[in-house]
């Protein structure tokens, strides 16, 4: 079962790098074939396999060999992974999942532009307030907290707006040993990816999506 629910995960993450790119792009994202940015070559059923077609054509398009993000093969992957760690088998880890795939999508909006829509944060702090274990005291202690580090990030400017959004949103939900993890782990990733890119300025929020993926799977969640 483990298997279905991963595969089918990763063809929800592939829709999802469909959805992102179709968005930038100003296309209809439910209608009209796949095809290559590049070429502008419609894709063959094979092509379109998630992580698999990826991996038999070497991360490149069939036609043009222009290569093809590393951004579709992991997020594909890491969805699979979220289909792992919350099945939707009850009502809560179905409002996880959703959160989950929001936060996918705007770390891919965040990865490819630096920005994202606000609009996408309320659904996620309407999930959070569902799921929350946290008391009444505890939610506004982390409002006060969040409105604090809005302030000093106002001043210093040590991470973006929306960095500091997705932190609270994933504290309210998965607790504060959980938050501490994510953060520590997103922070070394983020570092390294900068070296090896060799970047001053890079996204963050998707290395809060795949911390709070790796705490979780860790069993690290509080």
């Amino acid at each position: 079962m483990n298997f279905y629910w991963f595969v089918f995960g990763c063809v929800i993450g592939s829709f999802l790098n469909v959805f992102v790119s179709r968005s930038l792009n100003k296309t209809n994202f439910i209608s009209g074939r796949s095809h290559c940015d590049n070429c502008q070559k419609n894709l063959k059923w094979y092509e379109l396999i998630p992580m698999i077609s990826y991996i038999i054509q070497f991360g490149k398009c069939r036609n043009c060999l222009t290569n093809i993000p590393n951004y579709v093969f992991i997020f594909e992957l890491t969805m699979g992974v979220a289909f792992l760690e919350f099945r939707p088998c009850n009502i809560i880890n179905i409002l996880l999942l959703i959160f989950i795939i929001i936060l996918q999508i705007i770390s891919t909006f965040d990865l490819l532009t630096f920005q994202f829509s606000s609009y996408w944060l309320l659904p996620l702090l309407i999930i959070a307030l569902i799921v929350t274990n946290l008391s009444l005291l505890k939610l506004l202690t982390i409002f006060i907290i969040y409105f604090i580090l809005l302030a000093l990030n106002r001043r210093y400017s040590m991470l973006g707006n929306g960095d500091i959004d997705l932190m609270i949103l994933i504290l309210i939900v998965f607790g504060f040993t959980a938050i501490i993890h994510v953060t520590l782990i997103a922070s070394l990733l983020a570092l390294f990816f900068a070296i090896f890119k060799k970047q001053k300025i890079i996204p963050f929020l998707p290395f809060l999506y795949f911390g709070t993926l790796i705490v979780n799977s860790g069993g690290l969640i509080a």
